[in-house]
């Protein structure tokens, strides 16, 4: 499709199967799990100001980036992904993270599956707003991965992929859990790369 979609609801969403998303761009609003995994989903822009799981599957290349819904009154933009939950983005293409991706929750976990290359120019963190300082005040369990099937994962100069405690560690009183898992799998037809330039924080 080429309009905009968003979907703005309170409660659980969920896809029956052949009930597929169409558009040139989605914007998720509202609160509650969001489980939009049919393989046939297809747009090209995904943007997202949520409270609960989110969980988006699109047929081929997906872009997170901004939507603007002016069939809405007063028209709504969100830029990037906010979310106070786990973030789940699987494409069949390539996946391009231009604005950043933030998961606010407690053990949130960030996960971006791509079968092609995974492309990241924007910040994308796992983090308890003022956890980010003193590991001693950090919560359990954050986690992002990145993980690319088919293709290489290329992070752009001066992107900050970090959970709670990778701005400022305290060895002395680390507890947690979190995680940043980078993964490129190389296959026999192809040769996959993992790449990050200039000054990065992984």
């Amino acid at each position: 499709g080429t309009a905009d979609l968003t979907l703005n609801v309170t409660g659980t969403v969920t896809q029956l199967a052949g009930d597929v998303i169409t558009a040139n761009s989605l914007q998720l609003l509202g609160t509650g799990a969001i489980n939009l995994d049919d393989p046939n989903n297809d747009v090209a822009i995904l943007a997202a100001s949520h409270s609960g799981t989110i969980s988006y599957r699109d047929l081929n290349d997906l872009v997170i980036g901004t939507v603007t819904d002016t069939a809405m009154a007063p028209n709504t933009t969100t830029s990037g992904i906010t979310n106070t939950s786990d973030v789940t983005l699987t494409s069949g293409g390539k996946l391009t993270v231009s604005v950043a991706i933030a998961a606010t929750g407690d053990a949130s976990q960030i996960a971006l599956l791509a079968m092609g290359d995974v492309l990241v120019s924007a910040n994308i963190t796992a983090s308890q707003p003022g956890n980010m300082v003193d590991s001693s005040t950090a919560t359990a369990g954050e986690q992002i991965t990145l993980r690319s099937l088919r293709g290489s994962i290329a992070i752009a100069n001066n992107v900050v992929i970090s959970t709670d405690e990778n701005l400022a560690p305290d060895t002395s009183s680390n507890s947690t859990s979190d995680k940043i898992t980078i993964e490129a799998v190389v296959t026999s037809s192809q040769v996959a790369a993992v790449a990050a330039t200039g000054q990065n924080q992984v």
